[in-house]
């Protein structure tokens, strides 16, 4: 009866021992895919957060000089704007 049988799952490799390893150049090249991929989407989500969190800065400035500056010249009780801006 012959030696050329159907392998069965006892018969098998266990399933660590079939994993090839690609070697150092096929995981430098899914690190710059992954980079092509990091780099473009870090760009489009910071860029807008960058800008709005630069524009919420200025205006906070440019209150506490409008609050400082007119102070002195107001007898009315006003709010004072918080040494620390919101951010959300």
């Amino acid at each position: 009866m012959g030696g050329g049988g159907v392998r069965t799952l006892a018969t098998q490799a266990p399933l660590s021992s079939q994993v090839t390893n690609y070697g150092w150049s096929t995981n430098l090249w899914q690190f710059l895919l992954v980079l092509l991929i990091a780099a473009p989407t870090a760009a489009f989500v910071l860029t807008p957060t960058v800008v709005i969190l630069v524009a919420l800065a200025v205006f906070w400035i440019v209150e506490l000089l409008f609050f400082l500056g007119l102070k002195p010249f107001s007898s009315k009780r006003v709010n004072e704007p918080p040494l620390v801006p919101k951010l959300s």
